[in-house]
């Protein structure tokens, strides 16, 4: 997992611009995340999959890229301080004391679980700023696991950010939710899905990052399910017409004050007093004020 991804988001129509740690920036029409679940003896798995903006207006395949990968955190991953100050989501304690057995400190990532898949996802959406993940059509509870996974698709809006900060490494603000859609073409054709990656590998259109090992490993199927399900979606679900609507100015959001901020909400709040009272209803505006509202008005 890279932890020193640097992801900033465009809107109108929202280009994705990330760093992947080297200084040099790249373009992404989306980033989406596939996730399934444990099977048999193999754990689950998720991916973070970029199509690349390529400035063609044609309706035509643009290469993916396998960004990131992961079935939990691993310390190797993260800075020392990191692990420590989050060791139960890195270590557990194998051993009883009390019955005379030494306790041995064994990473979460030699045998992940559900849960540790879930803590993965959370920290792939915060670090790509992931908006849309594909699950498996034939998983309902599945489903249902990763859309009620808080810090993945909810966060409790009583809880202090503060708190997600010292629950999750990765946590960068409770408005970064995914949503989770399992409705993909194709979805439940493991084979299609198959097929689909090794002919965009063999087409070179889908490039895989050096340090996504979990994908190279030929003895897993779970990392070439996940990658299929994002492929298909992407494929099925054009992005051309949006492409043709980018503009060639930077495109990122504005940078305001939060005094300009407040300008804009109380400047907001006296249009719509005006339109109220315009309509017969009472703002509550003094009489002083509806007496300077009336000769303004009468003098436009």
């Amino acid at each position: 997992m890279n932890i020193n991804v640097k992801v900033r988001r465009r809107k109108d129509p929202g280009l994705v611009e990330i760093d992947e740690g080297d200084g040099n920036p790249v373009l992404y029409t989306r980033v989406w995340m596939g996730i399934v679940p444990p099977k048999g003896l193999e754990a689950g798995y998720c991916a973070v999959v970029g199509e690349l903006f390529d400035d063609d207006p044609r309706q035509k395949p643009r290469p993916k890229i396998l960004l990131d990968e992961g079935q939990s955190l691993d310390p190797k991953d993260f800075p020392k301080e990191t692990v420590e100050k989050y060791r139960d989501l890195f270590y557990t304690d194998i051993g009883d004391p009390l019955q005379g057995e030494d306790v041995i400190s064994a990473t979460k990532a030699s045998n992940p679980t559900l849960h540790d898949l879930r803590g993965a996802a959370v920290a792939l959406k915060d670090l790509y700023k992931v908006e849309m993940g594909i699950a498996l059509p034939s998983e309902p509870p599945f489903t249902a696991f990763l859309r009620a996974t808080e810090g993945l698709c909810i966060y409790d809006d009583v809880i202090d950010p503060a708190q997600y900060q010292s629950w999750f490494p990765t946590f960068a603000s409770i408005d970064d939710r995914m949503a989770i859609m399992d409705e993909v073409p194709m979805g439940e054709d493991e084979e299609y899905g198959r097929q689909l990656v090794e002919t965009l590998l063999a087409r070179n259109e889908l490039h895989v990052n050096e340090h996504c090992k979990l994908f190279q490993n030929s003895h897993l199927a779970h990392p070439i399910r996940a990658v299929g399900l994002v492929c298909a979606a992407m494929q099925v679900w054009d992005w051309s017409y949006m492409i043709r609507d980018v503009q060639v100015s930077d495109g990122y959001e504005e940078i305001v004050s939060d005094e300009e901020i407040e300008e804009a909400r109380i400047e907001t709040a006296e249009e719509d007093a005006v339109r109220m009272w315009q309509a017969g209803l009472n703002p509550g505006f003094s009489k002083m004020e509806e007496k300077n509202l009336n000769n303004y008005l009468s003098g436009r």
